[in-house]
């Protein structure tokens, strides 16, 4: 899951839309923060 998401955020600031993925992103840690083990992924993935 963690993968793809530095290459959408990629994707987003070349398109100029930068800001919708990092409240997509915000919102995401948000509703899954019980989720220990896939925190320790995003955050080794910079998330």
């Amino acid at each position: 899951m963690a993968r793809p998401l530095p290459h959408a955020r990629a994707c987003h600031l070349a398109l100029g839309i930068e800001h919708e993925c990092t409240v997509y992103l915000a919102s995401l840690l948000v509703e899954l923060k019980r989720r220990r083990k896939l925190m320790t992924i995003l955050d080794r993935h910079g998330l």
